[in-house]
């Protein structure tokens, strides 16, 4: 199955929420403690866009496009402190 439009759906919404993402995610590092890593942050976009054009999104909404991202972005994050 083709999931073009669903990575070019995620790209386009991060890439025009680009820095408000970026405040928001960096106040989550910030209020829980976790060191902010601009490389996790980048892979996580690259991850998250390698995975729907195989997988698809499920919500294509804004708030469920932030919500995806964000959940990855966190993973990684908590992944990265255990090590």
């Amino acid at each position: 199955m083709d999931y073009t439009v669903d990575k070019e759906t995620f790209i386009n919404h991060i890439s025009s929420h680009y820095d408000e993402l970026l405040c928001k995610f960096k106040e989550y590092c910030r209020l829980n403690n976790y060191q902010w890593d601009w490389d996790i942050f980048q892979d996580t976009i690259v991850k998250c866009h390698e995975l729907i054009s195989k997988r698809g999104l499920l919500n294509k909404t804004p708030y469920g496009i932030e919500s995806y991202f964000f959940v990855s972005f966190r993973n990684n994050v908590r992944r990265e402190k255990q090590y």
